[in-house]
């Protein structure tokens, strides 16, 4: 096993405490690189610097020139992702005779990371807090949102959920998703699953069967009443939220996040009823 000393925290650390540290952290249905990556992502870091900085971590401390030959990247990419990850406190330099060495933060400060995240993710909240009466304020000098709101993305659609979680009365949903993205599927049991136990109401929800599916119904049997549909039959492939007086389109799947939000009443009441004659056909297969 190949072990680095750290020039950040002074202590020797194996490398295979990495990818420990982002198996547990991250979703157990994606490849151990992918885990790795898709932990990095969540700290802030692109796919290419992602990259770089796995690779100084697994050849220890190198020029520029020697980990671009390993990586077969250019040497001026290299350089320049180097020297990002440096600014963003992922990698260290030194220089040694007049030739500049990278090294890599070592697994066990990425605490440290986290820990300032969560510092400044509390204060964000507290200030919130201060500021929300006057935010509020505003919103009602302002014209009134629109009707019809477009998402895209995968922050932009966990916004789109957040809508549905701030109506704390029961909603309705058909749901065809057994390809959702790993991100939005983290925050619907993380956030949303979570507020639900403050509905007044329990939601009814038709999902096409399948294997994300029934975990899906797992997280939420005490609060929703579930209809599962033969896949042969249901075809939907994304999700529709009834609730209040607005309907939610919405499409989880990796290679096409996005969503709207239509607020009428009239739009939603026959959706309403749509959903009720749907429920009673699958109810009679």
């Amino acid at each position: 096993m190949t072990t680095f000393v750290s020039t950040f925290c002074h202590v020797a650390f194996p490398l295979a405490k990495i990818v420990n540290l982002c198996l547990n952290t991250v979703l157990c249905n994606v490849e151990p690189m992918d885990r790795l990556k898709e932990f990095l992502s969540s700290l802030g870091l692109k796919d290419k610097e992602s990259n770089v900085y796995l690779a100084a971590l697994q050849y220890g401390s190198q020029t520029a020139s020697v980990l671009a030959r390993k990586t077969d990247m250019p040497r001026s990419t290299m350089n320049f992702e180097l020297n990002t990850l440096v600014r963003k406190g992922f990698v260290s330099k030194d220089i040694r005779e007049k030739t500049t060495y990278f090294n890599a933060l070592p697994p066990e400060c990425i605490e440290n990371i986290l820990l300032g995240k969560a510092a400044s993710v509390k204060k964000s909240i507290n200030d919130f807090k201060e500021i929300f009466p006057i935010l509020n304020d505003m919103q009602g000098q302002v014209n009134p949102m629109t009707k019809v709101q477009y998402f895209e993305g995968i922050e932009s659609l966990c916004r789109l959920i957040d809508d549905d979680i701030n109506d704390n009365v029961g909603g309705l949903y058909l749901s065809g998703h057994n390809n959702m993205h790993p991100k939005i599927r983290e925050y619907l049991k993380r956030v949303y699953v979570p507020s639900l136990k403050n509905r007044d109401g329990r939601n009814q929800m038709i999902i096409k069967d399948g294997e994300m599916a029934r975990e899906y119904t797992s997280w939420v049997k005490d609060y929703e009443d579930v209809i599962f549909a033969d896949p042969e039959i249901f075809k939907m492939k994304y999700t529709i939220a009834i609730y209040g007086n607005k309907v939610a389109f919405c499409s989880y799947d990796p290679s096409d996040l996005c969503g709207i939000i239509i607020e009428n009443s009239l739009i939603t009441n026959g959706m309403r009823a749509m959903f009720e004659v749907m429920k009673n056909s699958i109810k009679t297969l």
